[in-house]
């Protein structure tokens, strides 16, 4: 107890406490209830509570080789009396429905049938639901008292998403397997066949070019050649010229 006083930084010296053992479980544990009021009359504060109690927790756990609860699935139901018993069946009933229906109105019909009445809390002068309970018995709970996932937003929205997405059969998801299977084995069975060859050189595209090149360098030369001719040249080419004028009149 010391452990957990210095840990999680509690003065149980200085308030009322209650350590409570359980065996609603396969595991016995403990319950740990504190008045954060102090004899003094001062606040004891809260900050970041919840993560000291959860590392203090885990620590305990591994330290001591304990059991590490994984949730109310695996609550033993027969050791519960009382409220915690009642809570608990709403708890199954509820969620086995939820499975099963397509909207809230569907689970107030269906848990009816069972003996639990669904109670809807709406905002101020609006038909709009924004919370919701259950009662069996003498014992009513608000949803998230039962569990969190009870509350009515987190409900409404698991069943919304339980028609977008419906859960497929044990055959579909079988189907599926041997499906996507059968696709990879052809993938790549038909990656293992081909065959890459590498393309013959285009040698007819160099043949014309450099046949283009020697005319272009032809033509050129033969420009550079005309500016160097001799003077000689030059009148015996204008006399060739006139007479070719004279014969084409």
């Amino acid at each position: 107890m010391d452990y957990i006083k210095e840990k999680i930084g509690w003065d149980f010296k200085n308030t009322q406490y209650l350590i409570v053992k359980h065996k609603d479980k396969d595991h016995p544990h403990i319950h740990i209830v504190y008045n954060r009021v102090s004899n003094s009359g001062k606040t004891i504060s809260d900050n970041f509570q919840k993560q000291r109690n959860v590392q203090v927790a885990k620590e305990l756990t591994l330290k001591h080789g304990l059991y590490l609860s994984p949730g109310k699935e695996r609550v033993n139901r027969q050791q519960l009396k009382g409220e915690d018993k009642i809570k608990y069946e709403l708890f199954d009933a509820i969620k086995a429905a939820s499975k099963k229906v397509k909207n809230i109105n569907e689970l107030k019909q269906v848990l009816a049938k069972q003996g639990i009445v669904t109670h809807l809390k709406y905002k101020s002068g609006t038909t709009e639901a924004q919370g919701i309970s259950f009662s069996k018995g003498e014992y009513k709970f608000k949803g998230s008292e039962i569990d969190r996932s009870l509350s009515y937003a987190k409900l409404s929205q698991a069943i919304e998403q339980q028609q977008v997405k419906p859960e497929k059969s044990l055959a579909d998801q079988l189907r599926e397997v041997m499906e996507n299977a059968k696709q990879q084995r052809e993938s790549q069975d038909k990656t293992e066949q081909t065959t890459y060859l590498k393309p013959e050189p285009e040698t007819h595209y160099l043949r014309q070019s450099l046949s283009a090149g020697a005319g272009l360098l032809a033509d050129l030369l033969g420009n550079i050649a005309d500016d160097d001719d001799s003077p000689e040249r030059k009148r015996r080419k204008k006399n060739e010229q006139q007479q070719s004028r004279g014969i084409s009149r």
